[in-house]
This record gives structure tokens, C-alpha cells and sequence, in this order.
């Protein structure tokens, strides 16, 4: 038999075993031949529409096999695992399998595609789930690296992959450690205090009573497994480098179960991160140098540089304790930093500015002229009798006249105009790729209504086009008791239901299938949103449900026109028309009839009559009674006891 015919015929089965099998025995003029065929061959069948898309996506770990085998270069292999057709495979699985049909290859040839895989890595974003989800081929490029011995090139997202997959071995392996056995964690280790997007594997099994990445390394290095020093070396170069609260997290617990002596504190770096740094690392830096200090190990210049720091940060808990370190501080030692409690004059908290002066009235007696002149400038702002007790410490102090406050004017911002119409079916792809958090109810209307209208015009061509989206956000194979056991209010929240309205279009039967398990769902409560948010919640799943039946229509009544979240009567009109005897969907037809203006256009009214739907003629009564009244609105107070089980908040 043809062999090019021959692999398509195994790769149509399904059978990998068998595929393999046949790989492993074709000749190199065999594998030229079907190299030459296959590109060519998949990117037709890829054009064929939308089963043929999604067979493709079937057969992806076939096509995988065929082409690590019988491809000779390693940018041509590195390239067709990298194919956006072939992308959605088990990971793990297919690592496994495709290691299986490279064994004939030089350890240099395979190298080599371990260093191009990994440099094609990119970051991922959304939820960890999510991301651990879309760890692509990085098990295979880890895998390369560790048969071949290869030095992986600098890449953030080989190691923020490898920190996930780290922490999803340790979730399923039961709270068994992972990490003194791992081929990687020599080349991962320095790394870790480099990369971004790791902070959140780093302990992401923290709530489910499992090992954290974080409690094992402190063990390694315990067991001296791991170097002690390379773990606080490489925390303090990550406290150095800057970063928000979220990704500095995870070092910050780290330092602190290593419980570092005294001797190991950078006091110098620690001081200096003090201006700039996130709001956990001040925290920790404060506490590390109060340990310094008790030890000795903190002198004048520093110390006077460490609360003026604190002094000149934006948060009042910071400044209240560079006052109190001053204050507790000796007086030779506090004379050197009372110059950094004329920052602190300025706050508008009575309390703390009374403390300040307080502080520095009492050093005054000790305190260099440079930093009177410093404590004398910033008194002159202080309310007299604050400014009178400064200048009988400090000698005279100028009061500032203050310039009278002028008459704010008062101005309206006007509102952003809504963004245009998403017109095409790629542009409606980017759009659903964007994560749907937070929500954005005008992004949202915006979305919906291309949703309806590119599918009425072209289902298959917004099915095909949804491919990607489909593949990186729903589970394959599909489970819909997943989704109804994995996450609360999975069928009110109004992305999800957004989400679910396009799975409708892409694979109605999964749809229906999740739809049917949420509403045959007998343990869930009851529904706690306010009457509002069912309304907008029912107007989305009715056109769910219009997918799920296999049906279109050409438009949504309800789709805002202004920012205010209005619809134009005379748009209503157009899209009424555009019906014409089609019955619009109800919610969406009553969601209309709310976001019409206060006035209406009489000539409208005649426009309306002459509509030919149920549905027209009670727009057209609507329109002649001047819109849909206004609601009475009623409210009261009432009073409850505390629950006993309640706490203050310290």
C-alpha cells in the first residue's frame, strides 16, 4: 500500500498504537513521503468546514505522532506541534507518546527541538485553572530537556509552567512530595526568583491542606537538599526587583517560614526597598529590621534612612510607625531621623500629627540644625496651637497664609460612547478570548447582539470561527456534571451565561446536555439575585435556548443605543421591522420596552401601528400611552439583632 495513504488511514482510526507500530517501521524514503503529503493534507481538510475542523481537532494526537515522525527538520517539527489545529491534546499523554516515535533521532537533533519548544512558549492569562488547562506542549519540551540534558533558554513561561504543573502533581499525588525527585528543579530553582506568573502555583495548594511548592522548598532546604542561602538570596533579588502585592506573596511567606537568624537579614537592601516596594514586603522589611536593630545591627544613618522612608509613603499605618520607631528609639539615635517627622505634619489625621509633634518636641533638645530648620518649615502649616509648641522647642516658626479656597465648579463628564458594532466573526472571536471579568454590562450587550446577529447570517462560519475559544475554555471531553458540582453560581453569572450562550452555537448538543443537568439539579437553592438581575439573567438564557433549538433570528430588540443604557425609539422601530411578522423573544422584548426614553416621537406611534407581529401591536400601544409607566418605589428600615455568632473585626 501507498505509505502516505497508509498513515492517513491509521491516523482515521484512531488507533495510536497502531499508528506508531507502522512509524517506527517506515523507511526514510516512506517518512519524506508522507512529510511532503501531510502539511498540505491537514490544511485542506482544515478548510472543509466546520466537521471537518473538528475531526482534525479529534485526530490531533494522531496527526502530532505522524509529523514528529516522518518531519526531518527540527524547526519543521518544532512548527507542527505548534499548529493551532493541533494544539488541544492531553498534555501529559501526549508527551509520552510523542517521545515514544522521536527515539531515532541524535541526542543533538532532539536538543535542539527541546530549546525551540521552549522558546515558543508564551505566557498564558486568566484563572489558574485555566491556565493549568493550557500548558500546551511544555510537558513534552520538559521532557526533551530531561532526556537530552539540554540548558533551557531563559523563558518566563517554561518556568511559571513548570511551577503549575509542580503544584498539580502535588494536588493529585495525594500531599506526597514532588520536588526532591524533579529532574527540573535544578534548572527551575534559580530561576523561580526571576520569572513572572509564578506567584500563584507557588502556593496554590494552600487551602486544600496539601503541600504548597513553598513548604517543600523550606524542607529541601532543611534537609540540605536544596541550598538555604540560594532560597534567601533569591527572595531578597525578588523583594529588590519590585512587583504588586500578588506576585511578591509567596516570596514574603517563603522568608518567613526559612526564619532567617539575624545574621542572614540584607539590612541594607531591606532598607532601601522601604520607599517603593508592595505593601507585604514593607510589612516584612519593617519586621526584619526591628530584629536588626535589637541585634545591633542597625546603625544611625540607616535607621534614619528607614523611617524616612516610612515617613514619606503614601499609607498613614506607615507613617504612624516611623513616628513610633523614632519615639521608641534613644534619643541619640532618634535626634538623627526627627527630620523625617516633618512629613508627617502634613496629614490630615489629628491624632498622628499630634504625635509627631509630640516626638519631635522632645528631641528637640538633642536635635542638629539642619533638622530644626526641617521641623520649623513644616510647622508652619500646623494649626496654631500645634506651630506654638513646635516654636518653643524649635525657636520661631513662620505661619503660612493660606490663599482662600476657591468655588469649585461643578462640570458633567459625559459619558463614553459606546463602542461600534462587532461586525465580523473574528473580530467576535477576540472579542470572547478577552477574559469576561469584571463585568461590563455595555461589553457585554455588545457581544450578545453579534452573537444573535452573525449567527442568524452564518452559523457555521461562527461555529468554525469559535473553534479556538471553544478548545481553550470548555473541558474536552466535555462533562457538564463538572460544571454544575464545580462552580457556584455557575448559571447566574452573567459571563457564564454569555459563555454558555456561545457554546449553544459552537456545540449545541453539549449545551443542552448542561443545561438540562443545571435545571434537573434538585440541591440547588433558590435563586437570592434581586428581580433585576433574574430579568437580565432570563433574557440571556432565552437566547441560549434559541441556539440550543438550532434556531436564529436576525436581531436583539434590547442592544443599547447610548451609553446610558437607552434604546432609540425609532432604532426599536428599524429592528421591529427587520422582524417583521417573526414574534422577537420575550425577556429581550420586554428589556426594549424598559430602555425606551421618557419621550417619544409621535410620529413614531403611526410607524408602530403599522408593524405586523403580536408583538408590534403591543409596541404601538406602548408608544401611544407614552412608555411603560413609572415604577413606585417604596423602602424601610429595618432593625436585627447580632447574630451570636458574630465577631469584631480587629
Amino acid at each position: 500500500m501507498n505509505p502516505v495513504q497508509e498513515v492517513l488511514d491509521r491516523i482515521e482510526t484512531g488507533s495510536v498504537a497502531s499508528l506508531v507500530a507502522l512509524l517506527v517501521g517506515l523507511s526514510d524514503d516512506d517518512k519524506r513521503a508522507v512529510a511532503r503529503h501531510l502539511p498540505a493534507h491537514l490544511s485542506e481538510r482544515g478548510r472543509a468546514g466546520f466537521e471537518a475542523e473538528r475531526r482534525v481537532g479529534e485526530l490531533a494526537p494522531l496527526y502530532r505522532l505522524a509529523g514528529a515522525a516522518c518531519l526531518s527538520g527540527v524547526e519543521q517539527v518544532a512548527s507542527w506541534l505548534n499548529r493551532r489545529e493541533l494544539r488541544w491534546v492531553e498534555p501529559e499523554a501526549d508527551a509520552t507518546r510523542v517521545m515514544s516515535v522521536l527515539g531515532n533521532r541524535s541526542v543533538e537533533w532532539r536538543r535542539d527541538l527541546a530549546v525551540r519548544l521552549v522558546r515558543r512558549l508564551r505566557p498564558t492569562t486568566g484563572s489558574t485553572w485555566r491556565r493549568v488547562q493550557a500548558l500546551g506542549y511544555w510537558d513534552l519540551a520538559a521532557a526533551l530537556v530531561i532526556e537530552t540534558d539540554a540548558e533551557p533558554p531563559e523563558n518566563d513561561a517554561f518556568v511559571s509552567r513548570w511551577v503549575l504543573r509542580t503544584a498539580e502533581r502535588q494536588r493529585m499525588n495525594g500531599g506526597a512530595p514532588v520536588l526532591a525527585d524533579d529532574r527540573l528543579l535544578e534548572h527551575m530553582l534559580p530561576r523561580l526568583f526571576q520569572a513572572q506568573g509564578v506567584a500563584d502555583g507557588l502556593d496554590w495548594n494552600r487551602w486544600a491542606d496539601s503541600p504548597t511548592i513553598i513548604g517543600e522548598l523550606v524542607a529541601l532546604a532543611g534537609a540540605g537538599r536544596v541550598p538555604r542561602q540560594t532560597l534567601l538570596d533569591g527572595c531578597a533579588s525578588r523583594f529588590m526587583a519590585g512587583g504588586d502585592a500578588a506576585e511578591a506573596g509567596p516570596f514574603v511567606a517563603l522568608w518567613r517560614e526559612l526564619k532567617p537568624e539575624v545574621a542572614e537579614i540584607p539590612v541594607v537592601d531591606f532598607v532601601r526597598l522601604l520607599p517603593s516596594a508592595s505593601s507585604p514586603v514593607v510589612q516584612l522589611a519593617l519586621e526584619e529590621l526591628h530584629r536588626a536593630e535589637s541585634a545591633g545591627a542597625l546603625d544611625e544613618e540607616l535607621f534614619a534612612e528607614a523611617v524616612q522612608a516610612l515617613a514619606y509613603r503614601p499609607e498613614k499605618k506607615n507613617m504612624a510607625a516611623a513616628v513610633k520607631w523614632i519615639a521608641d528609639a534613644s534619643l541619640s539615635k532618634g535626634a538623627v531621623a526627627v527630620a523625617a517627622l516633618a512629613a508627617v505634619f502634613d496629614v490630615d489625621t489629628p491624632s498622628l500629627r499630634e504625635r509627631a509633634v509630640r516626638v519631635a518636641v522632645k528631641l528637640a533638645p538633642h536635635t542638629a540644625e539642619s533638622g530644626r530648620e526641617a521641623i520649623r518649615e513644616a510647622a508652619s502649616r500646623l494649626p496654631a496651637d500645634l506651630r506654638e509648641r513646635v516654636a518653643a522647642a524649635f525657636g520661631g516658626v513662620d505661619e503660612v497664609q493660606s490663599e482662600p479656597a476657591a468655588t469649585p465648579t461643578l462640570t458633567t463628564t459625559p459619558l463614553p460612547a459606546l463602542a461600534p458594532p462587532i461586525g465580523s466573526v473574528a473580530e467576535l472571536a477576540a472579542e470572547l478570548d478577552k477574559p469576561l471579568w469584571p463585568v461590563d454590562p455595555a461589553r457585554f450587550e455588545r457581544i450578545l447582539a453579534a452573537l444573535v446577529g452573525l449567527t442568524h447570517q452564518d452559523r457555521d462560519a461562527v461555529a468554525a470561527g469559535l473553534q479556538s475559544w471553544w478548545r481553550a475554555n470548555w473541558r474536552h471531553p466535555f462533562e457538564a456534571s463538572a460544571y454544575v458540582n464545580g462552580f457556584a453560581g455557575f448559571d447566574e453569572n452573567i459571563g457564564g451565561l454569555l459563555s454558555r450562550c456561545a457554546l449553544a452555537i459552537v456545540s449545541p448538543a453539549d449545551s443542552r446536555e448542561l443545561t438540562a443537568m443545571l435545571d434537573g439539579d434538585s440541591s440547588r437553592w433558590p435563586s437570592s439575585e434581586p428581580a433585576p438581575q433574574r430579568f437580565v439573567q432570563r433574557r440571556f438564557r432565552e437566547v441560549m435556548s434559541l441556539f440550543e433549538r438550532g434556531e436564529t433570528i436576525p436581531v436583539l430588540l434590547a442592544t443599547p443605543t447610548s451609553p446610558t443604557g437607552h434604546v432609540e425609539a425609532a432604532t426599536l422601530l428599524a429592528r421591529m421591522e427587520r422582524l417583521a411578522d417573526t414574534e422577537p423573544l420575550e425577556s429581550d422584548f420586554l428589556q426594549a420596552l424598559l430602555r425606551l426614553p421618557r419621550q417619544i416621537d409621535p410620529e413614531l406611534v403611526v410607524r408602530a401601528e403599522k408593524l405586523p407581529s403580536e408583538a408590534g401591536r403591543r409596541l404601538a400601544a406602548c408608544l401611544r400611552d407614552g412608555g411603560l409607566p413609572d415604577p413606585v418605589v417604596t423602602w424601610e428600615l429595618e432593625a436585627f439583632d447580632r447574630p451570636a455568632t458574630y465577631h469584631r473585626s480587629l
